[in-house]
């Protein structure tokens, strides 16, 4: 008679690998009861995700959840590594059979998701560096953590390629290590906190064969040898890979149809009528059954969950002991079985010892006890969820997140004031220094911005070569050039800024939800970085055009310009990550900057002669319009030109467009922008929090 185990028996003892770290965290037992889970749809009905999900994860286990697109892997996943936001949730959650709090939880576990969000720039080393750098404390010295960094090198096997540039997995901009390694440096930055959880969301995805057979062997070691729970999810693993799993969690349109050890599945199922062919593999006959959605799901969901409610009525952990009977009969009979039998129900030795199950190398695992009945109650969602277990009793709390009834609340995953490791100063030193390494190594967007700047330099230098001091002519054409010149530092900086803006964005979503540090951090680090590079970009463009046009020839006019020119340099940056911010998609983003970009440079004094009532405000609050105002009478203020004749013009000043002179000082206007440029900071900031807070970003 086949049986459903909790993979009580001794793992498998996977290939070698190399040494082990230095220290093992303390196994964790994960066990789920009744965990539902729903959306709300655009006509305000509850669209069902799971459904009464019951089962465990084992400590020093490799446990596999499978299931065909759709079936609600993910969903479990994150509600297992406490990383669910959005939506109603149901069911209760123990760890080690006791509350945790889900802060600590996520600081002590790690989640590999299906894509690799890596610093393209950097190489494996400092990207696990810098990930044990903002985790571990800082009071840990430097050389300790840099230890540790080593080890988890030495673990992955990442030692050949610590000093390669991890480089770009799409376009390939920036060459780097294989896709393999790639997701083995994921699973690394997690363990840099010596991580007792593991989850990983398709680790194979992308991945050739043997990648992905090396992949899961590593995975099947870290949890047997080094005593971690780890939990995948999987599409359709091949035997190769299928021989590394010890538990395994059968998914099905949101329905648990089997969580047991992998070794006992195809007896399970021959039990309940869906005996193997011989021509298919394990893998592939249980996703074929669960095609069945018609009668094959329902009946085997509906056996799991009576299987539970009889375990549960005995006080037993879920699906811990054997099945006496076939899973059908279920329905008809209790399940027998006896307190501590099998390590799937493990209850503390008395005397302190480790027996049992948890089975790696030494064939040891400290014992956790179950019979504790303090746990993680979630509320019920809106609704009814049918099929099962009925919703344990709903305790108040945030909608769609964890909530215990002692006034225990589980914060989104992204919250941007949770605690981390680190101070704001020290986060800062390490995000600048990150900040400086990734501008210089990507040399190819230093020239190309470069060579953009000069360009235009060029450009409006040739347009205008070396004006005349004639009265006419000269008095157009410098406030003509001196439009073209500000427009080219209000066009340039804030494309390049929006598009750099949304290739961090990524990774800054990823490194916020793993609690790296302070959004203020990254955006004083993002800040202070930036300005060698922008001045420099400023200096090229300024010197050039300057003197290819002609300006006047003294120090202090040259440095007014420089100066006017390099605020509104920094207004437009600022404009370009404010705009990146109103979007998760680039284009909209960029479209979003064109729309402020017209109003901006129309309503300078150059192009229109009077401005309509109803558009005057526009210039009062258009950073443009002071610095053009400013450059103007700069350049305006002292210079020499020749009327009828060649008599001198006394004073060239009055010669300013009466749209174009706003009244104020050269001083005033610079501090006018001067405040603009602090108040849109400050708007980027708390627009970026709020998108944080809110899950836009």
């Amino acid at each position: 008679m086949a049986t459903l185990d909790s993979g009580s028996s001794t793992p498998k003892t996977p290939r070698q690998h190399s040494p082990s770290l230095s220290v093992n965290p303390t196994p964790c037992e994960i066990e789920f009861r009744g965990v539902g889970f729903s959306i709300a749809t655009k006509d305000g009905s509850r669209l069902p995700i799971l459904y009464n999900v019951t089962g465990f994860c084992g400590s020093c286990r490799l446990t596999a959840c499978m299931g065909a697109s759709g079936a609600g892997k993910s969903t479990l996943l994150k509600i297992l590594a406490c990383n669910i936001s959005g939506g109603d949730l149901q069911g209760e959650i123990l760890v080690n059979g006791s509350l945790v709090n889900p802060k600590e939880f996520r600081k002590q576990s790690a989640v590999v998701w299906q894509s690799d969000v890596l610093l393209a720039t950097a190489t494996v080393k400092e990207a696990l560096m810098t990930s044990a750098l903002l985790k571990l404390p800082q009071s840990m010295p430097h050389a300790k953590k840099e230890e540790r960094v080593e080890q988890i090198l030495s673990e992955l096997e990442l030692q050949h390629c610590k000093h390669t540039l991890i480089g770009e997995d799409v376009d390939g901009a920036v060459s780097g290590i294989s896709g393999g390694e790639r997701r083995r440096v994921s699973v690394g930055i997690g363990l840099v906190t010596d991580a007792h959880s593991i989850f990983l969301d398709e680790p194979t995805t992308g991945l050739d064969s043997d990648s992905a057979e090396a992949l899961i062997s590593l995975l099947s070691h870290l949890a047997v040898v080094k005593r971690r729970t780890i939990m995948c999810t999987i599409h359709q693993p091949s035997s190769d890979i299928c021989e590394n799993f010890d538990n395994l969690i059968l998914l099905s349109c949101g329905r648990l149809l089997y969580c047991g050890a992998w070794s006992q599945a195809d007896a399970y199922f021959e039990a309940a009528g869906f005996a193997r062919p011989g021509y298919r593999s394990t893998a592939e006959h249980l996703l074929t059954v669960c095609k069945d959605k018609e009668h094959a799901v329902p009946r085997l969901a509906l056996d799991y969950e009576q299987l539970a409610a009889a375990r549960a009525l005995e006080g037993k952990r879920s699906s811990a002991a054997p099945l006496q009977a076939a899973p059908s009969e279920v329905r008809l009979q209790a399940v027998a079985s006896t307190s501590g039998q099998g390590s799937g129900a493990p209850r503390a030795d008395a005397a302190g010892g480790a027996h049992g199950g948890g089975g790696g190398g030494g064939g040891a695992s400290r014992h956790v006890s179950f019979t504790g009945d303090t746990v993680l109650h979630v509320r019920a969602p809106r609704g009814h969820m049918s099929g099962g277990l009925d919703a344990p009793e709903p305790v108040t709390g945030r909608k769609g997140s964890f909530a215990a009834a002692a006034a225990f609340v589980l914060p989104p995953p992204e919250e941007p004031d949770a605690e981390v490791a680190t101070s704001h100063f020290y986060q800062v030193k390490v995000l600048s220094a990150r900040f400086l390494r990734s501008w210089w190594r990507s040399p190819v967007n230093l020239v190309v911005q470069g060579a953009q700047y000069l360009f235009f330099a060029f450009l409006i230098g040739a347009t205008y070569w070396r004006l005349n001091s004639e009265l006419v002519a000269g008095t157009f054409d410098r406030v003509a050039s001196l439009w073209f010149v500000a427009s080219c530092l209000v066009l340039q900086p804030g494309n390049n800024a929006c598009s750099i803006m949304y290739g961090q964005k990524p990774l800054l979503r990823r490194e916020l939800s793993n609690g790296l540090y302070h959004y203020s951090s990254f955006f004083v680090a993002k800040s202070l970085t930036s300005l060698p590079f922008q001045a420099m970009f400023a200096a090229l463009f300024n010197t050039a055009v300057y003197f290819l046009v002609g300006y006047q020839m003294v120090a202090t006019k040259f440095v007014v310009f420089f100066a006017l020119m390099f605020l509104m340099l920094l207004i437009s940056e600022t404009l370009g990550i404010l705009c990146a911010g109103f979007h998760r998609t680039e284009l909209v983003g960029l479209i979003i900057l064109s729309v402020f970009y017209l109003p901006l440079l129309m309503f300078t004094g150059f192009i229109q002669t009077h401005t309509p009532v109803y558009f005057a405000w526009i210039k009062h609050v258009s950073y443009v319009a002071y610095g053009y105002s400013g450059l103007v009478k700069n350049e305006f203020g002292g210079l020499r030109l020749l009327g009828a004749r060649d008599v001198p013009v006394p004073n060239a000043s009055s010669l300013i467009p009466v749209n174009i002179e706003n009244g104020l000082s050269i001083t005033n206007d610079a501090l006018v922008m001067l405040g603009i440029l602090i108040g849109m900071r400050l708007i980027v900031y708390f627009q970026m929090l709020f998108a944080i807070r809110h899950h836009w970003l």
